[in-house]
């Protein structure tokens, strides 16, 4: 049997929250029905994840491209290496992703989980004019793309009110993780720590 290319496109292995939700979607891949492949668009961060997902033994693929690299040659560089892998789905995620693979009508199985809502979050974060342009682009970016996934009710809630649909997939944590499965005094210490009431 053929395994199904499945490729995935983020920005950056920074370790953020959403980075650790695509390593365990790495890592708990059913291996015998996909060939996975991972692209970043940009050099990740010091504080990155680079190396856990080194160990999953996954194809790493990354552009090297700057945020104006992006925008001017990103495209070309992209297509060239989607080519290449020739994938039966591209799943992408953030901002730049879901830009630079929206309307990419060759994959039409394309998937995109939001884990932010733009216009919420975006202004805060870039101040309110920038922030709100980049929110734009965002949501014109992911109406393009044919399978929006949300990673709350919220998220998805927003989506509606601006008019695009989208699935909701809860993000979820490791259980075989030892620090999520702290019992009352473990707790406690941790809240002693963290200097919380």
């Amino acid at each position: 049997m053929n395994k199904i290319k499945l490729v995935y496109m983020v920005s950056t292995l920074g370790q953020t929250g959403p980075t650790r939700q695509l390593y365990n979607l790495f890592k708990y891949l059913d291996r015998d029905t996909f060939h996975t492949a991972l692209i970043t668009l940009s050099q990740s961060p010091k504080r990155n994840l680079d190396e856990d997902f080194l160990k999953l033994d996954i194809e790493v693929h990354k552009l090297g491209l700057t945020r104006i690299n992006s925008m001017m040659t990103g495209n070309r560089k992209l297509a060239c290496l989607l080519s290449k892998l020739g994938p039966d789905i591209v799943h992408s995620q953030g901002f730049r992703a879901d830009f630079l693979c929206a309307g990419r009508d060759r994959y039409p199985i394309h998937v995109s989980t939001q884990r932010n809502s733009p216009f919420h979050d975006y202004p805060p974060l870039y101040g309110r004019l920038l922030g709100t342009i980049v929110a734009y682009f965002h949501h014109r970016s992911v109406a393009r793309i044919p399978n929006l996934v949300s990673c709350s009710k919220s998220i998805a809630s927003s989506n509606a009110d601006r008019g695009l649909r989208s699935i909701v997939i809860q993000n979820g944590v490791d259980l075989n993780q030892r620090k999520y499965l702290l019992n009352t005094e473990e707790k406690l210490r941790e809240r002693v720590a963290l200097n919380l009431p």
